[in-house]
């Protein structure tokens, strides 16, 4: 038995110094010897102890699969034909006075750019930002390591896969659209979170960086110390045995620190920050200091709803960031409202400002970035959020109140397993905008028609009940939970609420109630049979492309619309056509019950009440909106 026992340890220890020494050898120099050549794009480099996730792939083969299957990885890529998803095929496209053709030879993609009187350019095609939802392009400015954006995206959206300008995928003034070449703009901005360990050398235009995307050393430090700690083999089998081996590198775990240092590590990216002064100029050339496990607030600091909850507040704050900073990314009373700044809503939360350590909500409440071995979960339904088992469920919130789970049905007065007493559509409901749809608030709160009326923000019970009133929503608030019913006008009391929002709000309010459409939860709960004509005005004449793609996007969910033509980039006389089409098929179909039909500005004879449609559309809210997402 010693013999075997001796024996199994000798093995243990060779295969363990194998994988030591294919670690190590990632250490010395670049993880790409053909990365010195380049000249035209930032660059992969090993320096300031980090040694790319290839490496860390020696020991966590696990780990990095899942890693390397997630959308972190591919945030940003060269230009390789694995890493493109857009139709390279040649064709002239237009956009702002501008030709753009965009092609393909061999393995190696091209825009050719001509503007009016000049001879046309030719530049190589040398990164790519996403592969979710869209993906962009990057050309050689020809300039160093400067890159230009091409004014054209690729949409890999389900029954939707086209090239669109650029600007049609934001939520942005069509009045004051971005002049293209955009160069310069990855180099300046975009680095800053969608590549890992970046030098700047901003004056030089010379980027450098560990790896494109966010890999492992993002979220878990450099790791060149780590690496040669545990290149000693019997460190390892310390580790292996599961004794300490006195790992006193610097690479951390985000599940093992503080939860409020382990949420900071995705609020380096996933937030509005402010950079101090004096790492400001340090980033500049060196790149961020802070590294995972550190105190984020030593270097940057959120902005938080509690750097507006005063008018002096607030002042100070448009005066240092520009007098359209907090409406194009904040709600009035300061609940952030763009994609991909989730930390923003968890530190405004209840349930993450509290002190106790074992009840802190964290990102890795719900979210894990690494799928479990041995999981039932595809990888493509986990990388699409990257939620932990069962976190599509009320057990996000049920690790914390327990009580609740008891009682579900009696505090939310909704039926069990309804979407109706799923603790997300109550407390963190879509009124967060990005990607062209609605996307979760991660500020956890309640239910208010007083904020709505305050901020024009959709409540979730109007955003589910859409064909309910305000007067309906804040009635239920006040008998079921005593929140007490603010003073409403005429028209907030027998008219649907998404309906004043589609009509007659903002473009990001319309972008919201337009999505909410095509949602199942609220359809099911609100019925389809009345939509139609309130999201036609959308398709036809909204200023802004976003707001008519979601639109039509949620009418073809609607039966009897799923097969209709249209382009949410066609002239607007090509648009007219549509609005006939969709009253036309509305009218074949009927309204039920006649109950509700008041509130949805339908008379009795199921026809809609024009006069009062008409007067909501004109005095449509068209204040510029243009979310920073």
């Amino acid at each position: 038995m010693k013999k075997q026992t001796t024996l199994f340890t000798l093995l243990t220890l060779g295969l363990l110094a194998m994988v030591a020494v294919r670690a190590m050898t990632f250490l010395d120099g670049p993880a790409r010897p053909d990365e010195a050549l380049v000249e035209n794009r930032p660059i992969e480099v090993r320096e300031k102890g980090y040694v790319s996730s290839k490496t860390c792939e020696s020991c966590h083969p696990h780990e990095h699969a899942t890693w390397h299957s997630s959308y972190h990885r591919t945030m940003t890529q060269v230009a390789t034909p694995e890493a493109v998803i857009g139709d390279f095929d040649g064709k002239l496209r237009s956009c702002r006075g501008k030709d753009y053709r965009l092609g393909r030879d061999g393995d190696d993609f091209w825009v050719e750019i001509t503007e009016p009187g000049k001879k046309p350019e030719k530049q190589d095609i040398v990164m790519t930002t996403g592969s979710h939802h869209m993906q962009a392009y990057w050309f050689a400015s020809g300039d160093r390591r400067k890159v230009g954006l091409i004014p054209w995206v690729y949409l890999n959206l389900e029954n939707n896969k086209r090239w669109v300008e650029e600007y049609a995928t934001f939520l942005h003034d069509p009045q004051a659209l971005p002049h293209y070449r955009a160069e310069g703009k990855w180099n300046k901005f975009c680095r800053q979170c969608h590549a890992t360990g970046v030098q700047p050398f901003q004056e030089k235009m010379d980027t450098r960086l560990a790896e494109l995307g966010i890999a492992c050393e993002a979220c878990h430090g450099p790791a060149e110390e780590h690496v040669r700690f545990y290149g000693d083999p019997a460190r390892r089998y310390s580790r292996h045995l599961g004794e300490e081996a006195g790992d006193t590198t610097p690479i951390i775990n985000p599940a093992r620190v503080p939860p409020k240092k382990a949420s900071q590590v995705c609020g380096q990216c996933h937030s509005i920050l402010e950079t101090l002064l004096d790492e400001h100029k340090k980033e500049l050339e060196g790149g961020f200091t802070y590294r995972p496990g550190k105190d984020l607030a030593e270097t940057r600091l959120v902005i938080s709803s509690e750097d507006m909850d005063t008018r002096e507040k607030k002042t100070a704050i448009l005066k240092k960031m520009g007098r359209n900073f907090i409406d194009d990314r904040y709600w009035a009373d300061g609940m952030i409202r763009i994609a991909g700044r989730e930390y923003n809503g968890l530190v405004d939360s209840p349930c993450y400002k509290h002190d106790d350590p074992e009840r802190t909500l964290t990102c890795m409440s719900c979210h894990t970035m690494h799928k479990r071995e041995g999981s039932a979960e595809s990888i493509n339904k986990w990388r699409d959020d990257q939620l932990g088992e069962g976190m599509r469920s009320n057990r996000a919130c049920l690790q914390c109140h327990e009580e609740l789970g008891e009682k579900l049905a009696g505090h939310t007065h909704h039926l069990a397993g309804s979407s109706g007493s799923l603790c997300y559509n109550c407390h963190m409901p879509h009124t967060t905008y990005g990607l062209l749809k609605g996307i979760r608030s991660h500020t956890i709160s309640v239910p208010s028609v007083q904020e709505s009326l305050q901020t024009g923000r959709p409540n979730a019970c109007n955003a589910c009940h859409l064909d309910k009133t305000l007067q309906w929503s804040a009635g239920h608030l006040q008998d079921w939970y005593g929140i007490k019913a603010p003073e409403l006008k005429p028209e907030e009391k027998s008219i649907a609420a998404s309906i004043l929002w589609i009509l007659r709000g903002d473009a990001g309010q319309r972008a919201l109630m337009a999505w909410a459409m095509g949602w199942e939860p609220a359809q099911e709960i609100s019925r389809t049979d009345w939509m139609a004509p309130f999201l036609a005005p959308l398709m036809q004449q909204d200023p802004y492309p976003a707001v008519r793609y979601i639109a039509q996007h949620s009418l073809r969910t609607i039966p009897g619309f799923r097969g209709i033509e249209y382009d949410y980039m066609a002239h607007p006389n090509q648009r007219l056509a549509i609005l006939g089409e969709i009253h036309d098929r509305w009218r074949r179909g009927k309204v039920q019950p006649a109950s509700r039909k008041g509130a949805l500005l339908i008379d009795a004879s199921g026809n809609l009440a024009q006069n009062v449609w008409q007067a909501l559309l004109q005095a449509r809210n068209n204040r510029r909106v243009n979310l920073e997402e």
